[in-house]
């Protein structure tokens, strides 16, 4: 094999060709053992490339990982020693054969590197040139063997795969077969029932009478037909017979009398009546109904109609009797649970009149559901509102009745909700139930469930805390003796934290229940209750799952699930509450304030001021959260779905590549018998003496080989595609189970935010103590208005009319007073 031409450049040697066979990287800091090994290896067939760096060997290596059959490292380098750089080789490149160059007294060195760095050969210094092509030769035969082993496994698999999917296909196609062949013997039975009866008429279905009448298919309706079909069927018969006795025959009675008395045949009768009868409800529209025992009787239900009760009305002994009694039901429609029909005669023989009604019909009343209930140990709504101070700020300073806990406290029970069960009316119609409702009870910071899941208790001691969508924490407390700002730092705590000072610009806070002496440019996000002593000034996000409390609001964006309460002015902000605005001694002034339960303020407005903007009864606070989820749904539904199509398009290049790779497998597996049978014929040609023809058969064998290389070669390629194919469908099947565990934590942050919604109704009511200025707009949950004037001391809430006639249309309106 022709040698490549050595290039030397700051002690690297160049890259190999790719016609090499087997390419090997040399990595010596010596330069005259690595020209050694280099010239050696190259003049024996060999692609070489040495380096003086472990680096730039590792480098190389890097780049194609595949292309080296072996590595060989000398022990004694500079900045890595040889057994640490062959650690790093296995890593890059696994299935690289690795060899060691040592000191014969460094024994122990070999045998830790043996060890550690799982290398295949070694070299003891100094060594013989048949020494490294001894060693080089067998780890390239080694390398071959892996190879093979690796293409031999992976076809084995693919020709299983193959196999399987052969027998799953032969399995559906039986049964298949099996239920065609089912469904022709079925037709092959019918048709020769109908030839061997010679009915060719196409029978009367029950389907037809059903959708003539228009009847439903259910047992009540089957029921309450049948008794009308018998009732004139009965009618029918009794007509006749009474125009038998009007119209006698003009036999004599002698022959009347031989007839009575010899044996009845109906046979005759039965021919002649069954067509006119069939005849007569075939035509009819609607079947005929007989209230005539209206007169004698009377029927009440129950509120549910699980029961049914029977009154006398009037007594007359020829119709009371059980049979005219479950006519008269029947012609209800009560069908369902009557009782025997000896306790109806048993009621009917005792009946004296002013007897109250008898329970004659029951059905089955349902069970209704239980809602979950969670039972709460500690006070979940405890207020510490502070006190007012002459200045008008707030003292949170008395921490008095805030609840404290232990490590192991039971802190809340859950009773699990219990399904009902439908009822059954005395019409026989199905009493639904709903489903119970269950609560969110799941264990947050500082606490633990139970391993029957059914209460959780405290793991640490601190305060309990419930936040408005029922989340429960046991929070620490963390106290900052100052200002929060560049000596802090931003704080994330899960607890409970109070500044002494003041919350300063661009810095952010997120806890549970925060209590500060001034908010100044500061973003808060908290689970629980925001005090504040004096103000919230220029906060640009203020998000709080509790209610808030400070003395007064300038230029802030404010949301909030409980109530807002403010001691002075709320100016130049927006607001949105799920509870209260409630603001009775101060001023509401161009701000935008959105409150589901109402707002109650003094006054609203200056005259030299923009108008505000109230809004009541509605919770665009809970709304906005859950838009925000429903938007991070539809992007992780996208995802997932683009993931899905994705994996269909991987899935189906995998699938054609196995076509390919059994291609390629059977071109090898052909070429390799093409050339033992060439190989054993040439064997006869030699000792024949037949030269040209041993030729011939050599050169044949050199093509296909080559063509049993190259189908290798594609075979290979086809085998390292699927490995990418399954490691990114892998990927991708595993980025899918995380968006759907994130899209079920939003499917049940929205379930809780829905609740809360539900938990109250809202409250469209405005309550002023002072003055509302014109121009103020007040948006209700289904009406709004603009103040064409100012008013005093006033009420303004939305109410629902109804329009006087009747069909009167409900509508609503804004109301002052």
């Amino acid at each position: 094999m022709k040698c490549p031409t050595i290039l030397k450049a700051a002690g690297k040697e160049n890259i190999i060709p790719e016609e090499f066979t087997h390419k090997i990287l040399v990595v010596e800091t010596t330069p005259a053992l690595r020209e050694k090994i280099h010239t050696l290896l190259t003049e024996n067939g060999f692609g070489v490339s040495s380096f003086a760096a472990a680096k730039e060997a590792l480098d190389a290596l890097g780049e194609n990982p595949a292309s080296f059959t072996l590595i060989i490292s000398s022990y004694m380098m500079p900045k890595m020693r040889g057994d640490k750089i062959l650690i790093q080789a296995k890593q890059i490149a696994p299935e690289t054969q690795r060899l060691l160059v040592v000191e014969a007294s460094e024994m122990q060195t070999l045998v830790n590197a043996i060890n550690f760095a799982n290398i295949h050969a070694c070299l003891t210094l100094p060594f013989q040139d048949e020494d490294v092509l001894n060693q080089v030769n067998h780890c390239c035969r080694q390398y071959e063997t892996n190879q093979k082993q690796k293409s031999l496994l992976r076809l084995t698999r693919h020709q299983n795969k193959q196999l399987l999917q052969i027998a799953v296909n032969f399995k559906k196609k039986e049964t298949l077969y099996a239920g065609q062949m089912e469904q022709k013997n079925k037709k092959i039975k019918i048709l020769a029932s109908r030839v061997h009866s010679g009915d060719t008429l196409k029978p009367v279905l029950l389907k037809d009478i059903l959708d003539r009448w228009n009847i439903a298919f259910s047992q009540a309706s089957f029921i309450t037909q049948f008794s009308a079909i018998k009732r004139e069927i009965k009618k029918i018969l009794e007509t006749a017979a009474l125009s038998a006795v009007t119209n006698p025959p003009a036999d004599s009675i002698e022959t009347q009398k031989h007839q009575a008395s010899g044996p009845r045949n109906f046979q005759h009768l039965v021919d002649t009546l069954l067509p006119l009868i069939y005849a007569i409800l075939i035509k009819r529209d609607r079947p005929p109904r007989i209230d005539t025992l209206d007169h004698f009787f009377d029927i009440s239900l129950s509120e549910n109609n699980t029961k049914a009760f029977l009154q006398i009305k009037e007594m007359d002994t020829h119709v009371l009797n059980p049979s005219q009694v479950k006519l008269f039901l029947e012609e209800k429609d009560i069908t369902h649970g009557i009782i025997p029909d000896h306790e109806i005669e048993s009621y009917l023989f005792t009946f004296t009149p002013g007897n109250g009604p008898f329970l004659v019909a029951w059905g089955r009343a349902p069970v209704y559901p239980e809602d979950a209930k969670i039972t709460y140990h500690f006070p979940t709504n405890f207020r510490h509102a502070g006190k007012i101070r002459n200045d008008g700020s707030i003292d949170f300073s008395d921490r008095g009745g805030i609840p404290h806990v232990e490590e192991d406290t039971l802190l809340a029970e859950k009773t699990f909700p219990n399904s009902g069960i439908p009822g059954l009316d005395v019409y026989g119609r199905i009493l639904m139930v709903d489903e119970p409702v269950d609560k969110n009870f799941s264990p947050g910071f500082g606490t633990r469930l139970s391993e029957d899941g059914d209460k959780i208790y405290a793991a640490a001691s601190g305060q309990p805390h419930l936040d408005a969508l029922e989340n429960l924490s046991v929070c620490p407390e963390y106290r900052i003796r100052g200002d929060l700002g560049f000596e802090t730092g931003d704080v994330h705590f899960k607890g409970n934290v109070i500044v002494d000072g003041t919350i300063k610009p661009g810095f952010k806070i997120t806890c549970a229940t925060l209590t500060a002496k001034e908010i100044n440019g500061a973003q808060i996000d908290i689970t629980g209750d925001l005090n504040v002593s004096f103000g919230i000034v220029d906060a640009t996000i203020v998000r709080v799952k509790g209610r808030i409390q400070a003395k007064f609001i300038h230029n802030s964006f404010i949301t909030a699930f409980g109530d807002l309460i403010v001691q002075k002015e709320i100016m130049d902000s927006k607001i949105f509450l799920s509870g209260a605005c409630i603001n009775t001694g101060g001023v509401i002034i161009n701000s935008e304030i959105s409150a589901k339960m109402g707002i109650g303020v003094g006054s609203v407005g200056k005259a030299a001021t923009k108008p505000s903007i109230l809004k009541v009864g509605k919770d665009e606070q809970t709304n906005r959260l859950v838009a925000a989820v429903d938007a991070k749904l539809d992007m992780i539904a996208h995802n997932i779905n683009d993931l899905a199509s994705r994996i269909v398009l991987l899935e189906k290049e995998d699938h054609d590549l196995h076509a390919v790779i059994s291609q390629h497998a059977y071109i090898q597996d052909r070429a390799e018998l093409q050339i033992k049978d060439i190989e054993s014929k040439t064997e006869k040609l030699k000792t024949a003496g037949n030269i040209s023809a041993v030729l011939k058969g050599s050169n044949a064998v050199k093509v296909l080989q080559k063509t049993a290389k190259k189908a290798e070669a594609d075979i290979n390629a086809g085998f390292a595609r699927q490995d990418v194919i399954t490691t990114e469908i892998a990927k991708k099947k595993k980025k899918t189970e995380e968006y759907k565990t994130l899209q079920q934590e939003l499917f049940q942050e929205k379930e809780q935010l829905l609740a809360f919604f539900k938990k109250d109704p809202p409250l469209p009511s405005v309550k002023v103590a002072g003055t509302i200025e014109s121009g103020t707009r007040i948006f209700a949950a289904h009406s709004s208005i603009i103040l064409k004037r100012s008013y005093s001391r006033c009420h303004i809430r939305e109410v629902t009319k109804t329009q006087e006639g009747p069909g009167g249309i409900q509508y609503h309106e804004i109301q002052i007073t």
